[in-house]
């Protein structure tokens, strides 16, 4: 979302395992992560939900959808092709997809991940970098990388709102050397009204977290986009 307060300018598909036990399980955080098969289907779905939500709302015709890929997909997979596959079958625009990565899958081969990313921007998708600062070494790399967005850890948004904080000292110095390089700004795990006002001020250019808005069911996403939207278009003729 649009920083501080919207409206929605993309989403984040996300691929849970309901269990009656643990109850709703993240792929993601499991030792094994996202099998190569899984993640595919998973962003052939998220495409296909994209495409079919530009056809039928006019709210949702600029939002940008953003799928992980998985280290086996990275690895075990024709990413490539298979991104070319999906967007030709659903006729979801390239720039509407936004590819995320984490730092240490694109350092464990950084000529390959170049050579990568080099690739899938040829299709018009973005890429981003997700959970951004955990390493240090990504610094060395991420001006030869073709990323479109990084999207800063949620730990080290904890401490955006006070001033004086060492986390907001090094806010300040990921936005601007992301502006520097031409990058968006995603700020995620914002959990307070104070956090995304500071990193608007900052010049961070969107953010996601509980306090901008939940995890949101497919087919509910429509009405809260246009909700957020005309909320928005009130705040800006009052």
């Amino acid at each position: 979302m649009r920083l501080p307060a919207g409206p929605a300018i993309g989403v984040e598909a996300l691929l849970r395992w309901t269990n009656p036990d643990p109850g709703a399980v993240s792929f993601a955080r499991t030792p094994s992560g996202v099998p190569s098969h899984l993640g595919d289907w998973g962003l052939a779905e998220a495409a296909g939900q994209a495409a079919e939500w530009r056809r039928q709302s006019p709210a949702m015709r600029d939002l940008v959808v953003s799928v992980d890929v998985s280290a086996a997909q990275r690895h075990d997979s024709d990413v490539v092709g298979q991104v070319g596959t999906v967007l030709a079958a659903t006729g979801l625009p390239g720039s509407a997809l936004c590819l995320e990565f984490g730092e240490a899958m694109l350092l464990d081969d950084p000529v390959g991940g170049r050579a990568l990313l080099k690739r899938l921007r040829r299709l018009e998708v973005g890429i981003a970098i997700e959970r951004f600062g955990l390493d240090c070494a990504s610094l060395a790399h991420l001006g030869r990388l073709a990323v479109t967005v990084l999207k800063i850890d949620a730990s080290l948004i904890a401490g955006a709102a006070r001033p004086d904080s060492a986390d907001a000292t090094l806010l300040a110095a990921m936005v601007a050397m992301s502006q520097r390089l031409g990058m968006v700004t995603v700020a995620c795990g914002v959990a307070t009204a104070a956090q995304a006002a500071r990193l608007a001020e900052l010049g961070c250019d969107a953010g996601q977290g509980d306090e901008l808005s939940p995890p949101v069911a497919a087919d509910e996403l429509p009405h809260v986009v246009a909700r957020l939207a005309a909320r928005n278009r009130g705040l800006a003729s009052a």
